[in-house]
């Protein structure tokens, strides 16, 4: 643990990786705060960055607690599935109680419990999809795993709809009541099966924002079912973006598995295997239809 929380303060201090996300990554190696604060005092490594996360830790010391409790509830692992059942199950657990300890935190650990951090990335994730000219006012766009619904609202206005699906009941509810009284958005609970609510060719984009990593955990069946369905619902020249493929894959041979599932359905790799962000330190991909 102490050499894992070393190479997290040395990265962060080489600016590999950003400070909330390096303190995310210290509370998942230790879940404690107060050992994630003295392998940072006592890494050795440069004096601001020492001081910067310890910083951080101290001024969102009640996220940090509220993320540990949630770490050591157990429910999230990164051991597969048993099964698809199994798996979907487990996710939805999971997210049910983690919604119920911060929103925040729940849809994105790198928050550390702060709203405004949460934003700050939420505007980043909008702003890459903006550069990469996926969005757009005549496009329908469906979110898998919307999550508490953060990004529906600033879609919902570069957007001519928006459906925001989730399999956590809990989710759903936070994500209506953060959208209500949007016209563009719609927010669902769906089973993590499939998308057989949506018609064939009837959306533009589908975006899977830190998504897939459960559906991977439930199995290479599920995987291929989900881009089976994204290619069905997509209409010609419409795209799957996938921010964060697997937790638990290399970057290599998750960029080869993303590669392998969407040539069996007809998609073209656009981008594999970036990193766009700043704050966040997700691995994307862009994948398209058929013109």
């Amino acid at each position: 643990m102490k050499d894992r929380a070393k190479g997290v303060v040395d990265g962060y201090a080489r600016g590999e990786i950003s400070g909330p996300i390096a303190v995310m990554q210290l509370l998942l190696a230790t879940e404690d705060t107060r050992v994630a604060a003295d392998a940072v005092a006592t890494s050795g490594a440069p004096t601001h960055a020492v001081d910067g996360l310890l910083a951080l830790l101290r001024t969102h010391a009640d996220g940090c607690v509220t993320i540990t409790e949630m770490l050591r509830s157990g429910l999230d692992s990164d051991r597969a599935a048993a099964d698809v059942e199994a798996g979907i199950a487990a996710t939805r657990a999971l997210f049910d109680h983690s919604v119920g300890c911060s929103e925040a935190a729940s849809v994105a650990l790198y928050s550390l419990g702060d709203e405004a951090l949460l934003a700050e990335g939420t505007q980043e994730i909008v702003g890459v999809l903006e550069r990469w000219g996926v969005l757009g006012a005549q496009r329908d766009a469906l979110e898998l795993g919307c999550g508490i619904g953060r990004l529906l609202p600033p879609l919902s206005s570069l957007l001519r709809s928006i459906v925001g699906i989730d399999i956590s009941g809990g989710m759903v509810a936070a994500a209506q009541r953060r959208t209500a009284g949007l016209r563009a958005v719609t927010v669902r609970v769906t089973t993590g099966h499939d998308l057989a609510f949506a018609d064939d060719r009837s959306l533009d984009l589908v975006l899977a924002v830190d998504s897939f990593p459960y559906i991977v955990r439930s199995g290479r069946a599920l995987c291929r079912r989900m881009f089976a369905e994204v290619a069905r619902v997509l209409r010609p020249g419409g795209d799957l973006v996938i921010f964060d493929y697997s937790y638990s894959h290399h970057r290599d041979e998750a960029a080869h598995e993303v590669t392998e599932l969407s040539a069996a359905v007809g998609l073209t790799p656009i981008r594999l295997d970036e990193k766009p962000f700043r704050l966040w330190n997700a691995t994307a991909y862009q994948l398209r239809g058929p013109a």
